[in-house]
């Protein structure tokens, strides 16, 4: 018999899993990593290459080559420092700008979606669930 964790975590599994899949369609080449280092380099503004790997936890050279891969895409652009012209600085593209509100977008539709297919008893208790965990594990 599986213990009701087990079962959970499965499940949590399975709607992550759906959760990437959906959020990547009509993204173009977009895939869920390539939208979450977009919304990082959205929400932290102008990056050193240092800060991205950091952000991203990722080594250097990786977040140089996954940078060159955006760069290509035109998705973001390297820039260099107004106070330090040695200073080189990744930014978002207004390509990467559309694609970020895009990703946002799609997701707050899809998440509306799903929640509002659940009862308000429903949707309540999860809320408080989601409380919970967030109270819990995250604060």
């Amino acid at each position: 018999m599986k213990k009701p964790a087990a079962d959970l975590t499965r499940m949590s599994m399975d709607l992550s899993r759906f959760l990437r899949r959906t959020m990547e369609q009509g993204l173009g080449d977009v895939n869920i990593l390539r939208l979450h280092a977009l919304v990082i380099i959205e929400e932290q503004g102008e990056l050193t290459m240092t800060d991205f790997a950091a952000t991203m936890n990722i080594s250097p050279s990786s977040a140089t080559e996954f940078a060159d891969r955006l760069i290509k895409c035109g998705y973001i652009a390297r820039v260099t420092d107004a106070g330090n012209r040695r200073k080189v600085l990744i930014t978002l593209t207004p390509l990467g700008r559309t694609i970020v509100r895009k990703g946002r977008a799609r997701k707050e539709k899809l998440l509306s979606t799903m929640f509002s297919a659940l009862s308000s008893k429903d949707r309540a208790h999860l809320q408080r669930i989601f409380g919970l965990l967030l109270q819990k594990h995250i604060s």
